[in-house]
């Protein structure tokens, strides 16, 4: 009797416990990390650091598997990201609501009214398309005042000098060679950064030109196999280098292996090489890289774009067109798409994460980009096509309009780039560089720790405005005393 007794208070301890533990079915299947560095963990604790899995950036979107309480009453998310599966702390998790109705009218109330017009359109053309609206949490012009700055130095996009004087910041000087980047560009204005991150102004599926918004800069970039064939993407590749047997089988297994949909990857390439592919980054010939590859630009950066991205593919073992495609496209798989960076227009303003970790400075990258995705679904109505586009809050009835030279005013400015007074390298001001910074170089190139445009320059220990392979290996010989910085 007493053993009966005693198993039953065994058994009823045993199953509080894991009541504790267990999750429960929650009701969003998707989650936003709203922190920085927020760790995954083994178990809903945090007494050690012996059970982390990984860090989540800021913007990260997991799936929610369920909750569970700790034994203080702390909810905690069991999530899966990347593969991985454990927990997070709720303070550091909001969940995302389904934001779609499957009839077309109905989903509209999803949206502010200044998009119905354009949605009606492009719906009435291509009726199996959705439209999913995707809340965030800011204003339209306190977006735009995440990549433009008062302090011109510090705004994060930049349009071609090709561009009319209307496009650029009325601050730029053209004769101070601070004011131009790379030969080509220069910074870009307030007005021409909210062209082109309001939303209403891609509500269109034919754009002025390529290089302006249209609907497939919101188009999911995940891989449908059941939709996304090597017959769509010859449409895309038609009249370009990749127009091949070889280039269709990789980068269709590169879709497979990554979880990134062929045509994103295609056009991704097209736009990184251009349609003729003559770049050395692809040749397998450049002097001294003979048999490497980068079809991604990954370190393409500083004053010798191409050494510096075959550096990176030669660190990365890109020997092959197959490795380098499936390899770049894992990477800008695990990088972006499976961080929440799901659409071309969160690639390139990332809202959702703090507006860091962005893939290209150039204001109207992700324009581009999604005018080559569009060539493979204009000519077919009758594809089924999921678009997520971005919602602020308190969005103005007006919508942002491309800038004219009857609103540029020439501006003097007298600012100046950042102080570079800081030792070079010195990532936390202790005057020293060590492991430390090394590490942090490398799990920037890696994709799993973002840094802020201060802290990269902090790290550029080469002084090209760029944080690369090359600051990696530079750091890396200072440590083993063969060079000195």
């Amino acid at each position: 009797m007493r053993k009966r007794k005693l198993l039953s208070v065994f058994l009823c301890v045993t199953l509080l416990f894991l009541s504790l533990f267990v999750p429960s079915v929650s009701a969003a299947t998707q989650g936003r990390i709203t922190g920085s560095g927020v760790r995954m963990r083994t178990e809903p604790k945090t007494d050690n650091n012996d059970n982390v899995i990984m860090s989540l950036n800021k913007g990260t979107v997991v799936t929610i598997n369920g909750t569970v309480k700790d034994s203080s009453d702390n909810t905690w998310y069991n999530v899966t990201y990347s593969g991985k599966t454990g927990y997070v702390s709720g303070k550091h998790v909001e969940e995302i609501a389904e934001t779609f109705n499957p009839d077309f009218e109905a989903n509209l109330a999803n949206f502010p009214a200044s998009y119905h017009a354009g949605l009606r359109a492009i719906h009435n053309a291509y009726p199996n398309w959705i439209f999913k609206a995707d809340p965030v949490d800011m204003s339209l012009d306190e977006a735009i005042n995440s990549q433009y700055s008062d302090n011109m130095f510090s705004t994060k996009k930049w349009v071609e000098l090709t561009y009319g004087l209307e496009w650029r910041d009325p601050r730029v000087d053209q004769s101070n060679p601070a004011h131009i980047k790379e030969n080509r560009w220069t910074f870009a204005s307030r007005q021409t950064i909210g062209f082109f991150m309001d939303p209403r102004n891609a509500l269109t599926v034919s754009a002025a030109k390529a290089s302006f918004p249209n609907i497939f800069t919101f188009l999911l970039q995940t891989y449908d196999s059941a939709s996304q064939k090597a017959e769509g993407l010859r449409t895309i590749v038609n009249g370009t280098f990749l127009n091949t047997d070889d280039y269709i089988n990789i980068i269709m297994n590169a879709a497979a292996e990554s979880g990134v949909s062929p045509y994103i990857i295609a056009t991704t390439i097209i736009t990184e090489q251009g349609t003729n592919g003559g770049s050395s980054l692809i040749s397998g010939n450049y002097p001294g890289y003979e048999g490497y590859y980068n079809y991604f630009n990954y370190g393409a950066t500083g004053d010798n774009v191409v050494v510096n991205g075959l550096e990176y593919a030669k660190s990365k073992g890109w020997n092959s067109p197959q490795s380098a495609i499936i390899g770049g496209a894992k990477q800008y798989g695990s990088g972006y798409v499976g961080s929440g960076q799901d659409t071309y227009y969160y690639m390139d303003f990332n809202v959702h994460g703090g507006s860091i970790h962005q893939y290209a400075n150039g204001v109207y990258d992700q324009c581009v980009k999604a005018y080559y995705a569009g060539k493979a679904y204009v000519s077919n109505p009758f594809s089924a096509l999921t678009f997520k586009i971005p919602v602020y809050s308190n969005m103005p009835d007006s919508v942002y309009s491309a800038p004219t030279m009857e609103n540029y005013s020439p501006a003097v400015t007298t600012e100046t780039p950042p102080s570079t007074s800081r030792r070079r390298g010195d990532y936390d001001g202790d005057g020293l560089v060590t492991v430390k910074e090394l590490a942090l170089i490398r799990m920037y190139l890696l994709g799993v720790r973002q840094l802020s445009a201060v802290e990269c320059s902090y790290l550029d220990v080469t002084g090209d405005g760029a944080l690369s392979v090359k600051d990696l290996a530079t750091v890396r010989m200072y440590l083993l005393g063969l060079v000195s910085i």
